[in-house]
């Protein structure tokens, strides 16, 4: 139950970025086409990426790119290759200029991925900062996602799925609702017995980590937030709800904690159901 939503996060560090400072053109080789490109917001660093795919070996795009950035009197910070992932990175600097190079040999083309963004003065290199909360990497959907509810069991309602999973005769369906915990569990004591179910046992995760604290001598569960800002994820785990129901036909588990992005977006759903033989 702990780990459910750290799994879904897989901060922000206040810096003036200009996006006219991001407007430095990376050039490409010769026989080389773009095939996608995408703006995010990581840390709180705007990040431009581009896709392409080249007829030049991955050798040469190196080169080239070696070559490119030394005449633009650019830093070099990485220069590594990976003969088992027949991938290789550079990395270049100028003032507040990060320009990365991926570059990967594939059997009939080469694909190249630039990515450029600011690093301030004094600021750690991006892989260094913790995320923030409000990156467009762990944006939750708006809308529900492929997959389907479980009839045996209701959604809470002002409901986003977010995650669905079935696997033979088990299934996990996770959402996002605008109730916050407490509503969110008297929902499910009060729908649950409707559709036949059985309320088991319900455990208060509170309860469990005052237990733990008592019990160890420690006044925390030494789990650090993997974000920068946001809840802090201690308190969510000890403000989080388990439901257990048993019926005839299958057992069924509903787990209940704040929104790790906000409370005030409300809580966060997971159901998981075993159907019996």
């Amino acid at each position: 139950m702990i780990f459910v939503f750290l799994m879904l996060s897989l901060s922000c560090r206040i810096a003036a970025i200009a996006e006219g400072n991001l407007n430095f053109n990376i050039p490409v080789p010769a026989g080389t086409n773009l095939l996608d490109t995408k703006e995010l917001r990581m840390a709180c660093r705007q990040i431009e990426t581009a896709l392409y795919a080249s007829d030049k070996s991955a050798d040469t795009v190196a080169e080239y790119y070696r070559n490119f950035f030394q005449e633009q009197e650019f830093q070099k910070l990485i220069d590594k290759a990976s003969a088992k992932t027949k991938k290789q990175t550079l990395r270049f600097k100028k003032d507040e200029l990060i320009v990365n190079i991926t570059i990967t040999a594939g059997e009939d083309k080469t694909k190249i991925v630039t990515t450029k963004y600011l690093q301030p003065a004094g600021e750690p290199p991006l892989e260094k900062i913790k995320p923030s909360v409000k990156d467009s990497l762990f944006a939750l959907p708006k809308e529900d996602v492929p997959g389907k509810d479980l009839a045996d069991v209701p959604r809470p309602p002002e409901s986003v799925r977010i995650a669905s999973l079935g696997r033979g005769m088990n299934a996990t369906v996770i959402y996002t609702t605008s109730l916050d915990v407490r509503a969110a569990a008297d929902f499910y004591r009060q729908k649950m017995p409707l559709k036949q179910w059985v309320s088991v046992n319900e455990i208060s995760a509170r309860k469990a980590v005052e237990a733990y604290q008592e019990a160890t001598g420690k006044k925390g569960l030494g789990i650090e937030t993997p974000f920068s800002d946001g809840e802090d994820f201690q308190q969510i785990i000890s403000d989080s709800y388990v439901l257990n129901f048993d019926a005839d036909f299958g057992s069924c588990q509903i787990t209940i904690f704040p929104n790790f992005l906000g409370r005030e977006l409300g809580s966060m759903v997971q159901i998981v159901y075993s159907e019996k033989q």
